[in-house]
């Protein structure tokens, strides 16, 4: 669930102490300071952002939203013209782009992978991604003549750099020579933790963001938009992105400009 969402270990009834912490959580807290909307934030049930069953049904968040057994989805969640047909978005609240998660070298050692181009320029390293959603997706849609190709070199050796998880790549990335494509958000997240042993390589391929999701049609989603757009404007967005990824970090080989400006939960009101 980290950076996005996680149980307060300081948490008690007796104490004033927030129940959920993280970047969503005092993100929605900064929404309700501009907007006076208050909320009770409850996990979803199934853990997941949702996805359409068979019989037409939508389980996890989505879910939720359609059976009006809550108000929003707040978690990391991309907007798609599948679930944009039976719920609304609000504008992103965090940009999200592609990266290379890499092992670091060891002492005295040299990583010739500086850029996503250089993937192509060496055979030491295989490279994949995960096996679903929006990376998948972009590379399927890309126009990039470079992406292509290193698209069509992961498929050349489809399932093997495919992960079922996030937690796969990242463990293929430390055991192996593997590197992981993943949304910048986590590969930053995972390079400022100990052992300290994982480091990322450039932005590309995504031009896209993490979005609410509320009831289709509410009056919530303009009081939302018009919060995020303040929130953005006054740099308090990038500041939270820092509070939780920057600040903790446990490892001297993160600097400030590395960071660029999971978790689920649904919300009644």
């Amino acid at each position: 669930a980290e950076p996005h969402l996680m149980l307060n270990p300081d948490y008690n009834k007796n104490n004033r102490r927030p129940r959920y912490i993280v970047f969503i959580p005092d993100l929605l807290r900064e929404i309700s300071e501009l907007t006076g909307i208050k909320y009770v934030i409850n996990p979803s049930r199934g853990n997941s952002f949702g996805y359409k069953q068979g019989d037409g049904t939508w389980d996890g968040m989505i879910g939720e939203l359609i059976r009006q057994e809550a108000d929003i989805a707040a978690a990391p969640m991309y907007k798609t013209e599948e679930r944009q047909q039976v719920v609304d978005f609000s504008i992103p609240f965090l940009n999200v782009q592609a990266t290379l998660l890499v092992r670091k070298p060891p002492t005295g050692g040299k990583l010739n992978i500086t850029s996503v181009e250089d993937l192509l320029d060496q055979n030491e390293f295989k490279y994949g991604t995960l096996n679903r959603g929006i990376i998948v997706r972009a590379f399927g849609n890309t126009n990039s003549t470079i992406l292509k190709t290193i698209w069509g070199n992961m498929l050349t050796f489809k399932p093997s750099v495919f992960t079922s998880s996030n937690r796969e790549g990242i463990l293929r990335v430390r055991r192996t020579k593997f590197i992981f494509i993943i949304p910048h958000t986590i590969g930053d997240y995972m390079s400022i933790k100990e052992p300290c042993d994982l480091v990322t390589i450039d932005r590309f391929l995504l031009d896209d963001g993490y979005c609410l999701a509320v009831v289709k049609g509410s009056d919530l989603l303009t009081q939302f938009n018009l919060a995020i757009q303040m929130l953005r404007h006054n740099g308090l967005l990038d500041d939270l992105y820092r509070t939780w990824w920057l600040a903790r970090s446990k490892c001297d080989h993160i600097e400030s400009n590395q960071i660029y400006g999971s978790s689920y939960m649904a919300c009644s009101l």
